[in-house]
């Protein structure tokens, strides 16, 4: 099956904030303008990392299936 991606980093630790930008990313990304069914997203992180000026960055990553009729 199909599956849409995103990536977001916050300089704090902050899954709720992270998931929403996370979805409206996929939102866009979903084929033929139909409603994710958000049931199926997976959401995973954070994981830490630093930047060049040792700032400290939480990344996350979400994926969501999309249907094979949405696919079309």
């Amino acid at each position: 099956m199909p599956t849409v991606e995103a990536t977001t980093a916050l300089p704090y630790p902050h899954a709720e904030r992270a998931t929403a930008g996370l979805r409206a990313a996929l939102r866009e990304q979903h084929p033929n303008g139909e409603p994710p069914d958000w049931s199926k997203l997976v959401v995973t992180g954070p994981v830490e990392a630093r930047d060049i000026r040792g700032r400290t960055w939480f990344h996350y990553r979400a994926a969501l299936p999309v249907s094979s009729s949405a696919a079309h």
